[in-house]
């Protein structure tokens, strides 16, 4: 078997020394060293940085400098091939120094011979290939260790979180029943005055008005939260997703200053789905655009919304709810879909868990991506096929 050339540059201000060393590579390697030689601190310099060698052998003098220096300039460039320092000096404290240093080895002229050489080189080429893989190794183990406290961290995360839901679930339910009695009570008196009160005065009428607005606001609350603590299996069938979106928009009132563009691809194929759950979802991210498009601290409001529907991978369609409100702060955009949180003057932020609860159910998925100052952009995706696997 053929071994690889060694290819050594020898950094030596003498000429002769340069001849010895060489001569004494030759006979230790026969054809199968490669010597170079600079005799400059300069030339040096050049020559390592172009990483071309696998061994450097730096004299202890080089003019003015010497090869401690080097060798200290060599680590800050991060050569990979190993250093061994050559000197006539036999002073033990340079060949302490050059070997805390990072040298793999020090030899003495004086006493320097072929088998010396030879053994020095290859140990220093065996030691700097052991210290990479172990370098890899370490990396390696590095990695290992830093996902397995992510993935450690996040089933922490998800085991919180499912034990917040569950205590939500069975707290939401009992305050939602709770709920619905005196808020009915609330109700019918107000419509009760609606028919009693022939010619109310304005004040009165603008009083009705506002508790029919709230009550209704505070039964979604509820509904919101029954739906949360006990959420049904998916009833699916084939449906029509253009349907679905028209169905929405037909049923909810789109502000004045809101334009709202549908852009369905009428040829796309029917879905297996509970069109029930996907106009929920659906009518919850139409509600929260525009709410969006026209806070109260907004000063210019209005805007657009864009509701479009396309295949997005082989077997998958997706509708995104494109619109150009104030957008989610980046700290706040991981959190949009998380229980209880919300960033409304109203509203306890369950829409949006739900809805992804919903859609997973669905054996989908919903994404969210946003700029703040210009608008948010809400994608569901959702299998064409029966999720259940039927």
């Amino acid at each position: 078997m053929e071994r690889e050339v060694v290819r050594v540059l020898l950094v030596d201000d003498d000429e002769d020394d340069y001849i010895v060393t060489r001569d004494l590579l030759k006979e230790a390697g026969e054809d199968n060293v490669d010597v170079a030689w600079v005799s400059t601190y300069e030339m040096a310099l050049e020559a390592i940085g172009q990483e071309a060698y696998d061994v450097y052998l730096f004299d202890y003098r080089i003019g003015e400098r010497n090869g401690l220096e080097l060798l200290q300039e060599s680590i800050v460039k991060d050569i990979s091939a190993p250093v061994i320092l050559l000197t006539a000096q036999g002073d033990h404290d340079v060949d302490k120094a050059a070997l805390e240093l990072g040298a793999s080895d020090y030899l003495d002229k004086h006493t320097i011979s072929t088998e010396l050489l030879d053994r020095s080189i290859r140990y220093s080429l065996e030691r700097k290939r052991v210290e990479k893989i172990l370098k890899r190794y370490s990396e390696t183990l590095e990695e290992m260790v830093e996902e397995r406290a992510r993935d450690l961290k996040e089933a922490q995360e998800k085991l919180v979180q499912k034990e917040k839901l569950a205590v939500l679930g069975q707290l939401g339910g009992g305050v939602g029943h709770e709920l619905r009695n005196p808020l009915g009570a609330i109700k019918n008196a107000a419509y009760f005055l609606n028919l009693a009160l022939e010619y109310p005065e304005p004040e009165v009428k603008e009083t009705l008005e506002i508790i029919e607005r709230e009550v209704s606001t505070s039964e979604k609350i509820i509904n919101n939260l029954l739906d949360f603590a006990h959420q049904a299996p998916p009833v699916s069938r084939r449906v029509d997703l253009k349907d679905i979106i028209q169905g929405v928009l037909s049923r909810t009132v789109v502000p004045e200053d809101v334009e709202v563009v549908e852009q369905v691809d009428d040829t796309l194929p029917k879905i297996v789905a509970d069109p029930d759950q996907l106009a929920q979802v659906f009518e919850n991210l139409t509600i929260n655009a525009f709410q969006a498009m026209s806070p109260p601290t907004r000063e210019k409001k209005g805007g657009r919304l864009i509701i479009s529907a396309g295949a997005r991978r082989p077997g998958h369609i997706s509708i995104s709810f494109a619109d150009t409100g104030v957008g989610i702060p980046e700290d706040e955009r991981v959190k949009v879909f998380e229980p209880l949180f919300t960033t409304k003057a109203k509203g306890i932020g369950l829409g949006l868990a739900l809805g992804r609860n919903l859609i997973e159910g669905h054996g989908g998925t919903i994404e969210v991506e946003s700029k703040e100052g210009k608008g948010s952009t809400f994608t569901v995706v959702l299998p064409i096929g029966d999720h259940s696997g039927q």
